[in-house]
């Protein structure tokens, strides 16, 4: 029996968790989809599998036309370490907001 202190035992539980997120977000369950991620996201917000919970997060909050939400999870991951996590919150946040008219 594993003891509550075994990090693998919270790292394997955070990865089922992460995965019934993701597999939510794919079948359009995203009331589901996001209550799963949001708990990652608390759980491990600046190690890989919080990372990749926040972004499912923001597909989530689009396609419920939670924007803002969209928009303020973008922002953060633009400030990510990691390049490949920048890239993509800069392109989603391109989506996200509309382009402004421009000025006459």
């Amino acid at each position: 029996m594993a003891s509550p202190h075994n990090p693998n035992s919270a790292d394997s539980s955070l990865k089922q968790s992460l995965e019934a997120g993701l597999a939510a977000l794919k079948q359009k369950d995203y009331q589901s989809a996001i209550a799963l991620l949001e708990s990652v996201t608390q759980s491990a917000a600046n190690q890989p599998p919080g990372i990749r919970a926040q972004m499912g997060l923001v597909a989530a909050y689009k396609a419920t036309g939670n924007l803002k939400s969209a928009i303020a999870l973008c922002t953060l991951l633009k400030k990510s370490s990691n390049p490949q996590v920048k890239t993509w919150a800069d392109r989603t946040l391109k989506e996200l907001t509309p382009p402004r008219p421009p000025k006459p």
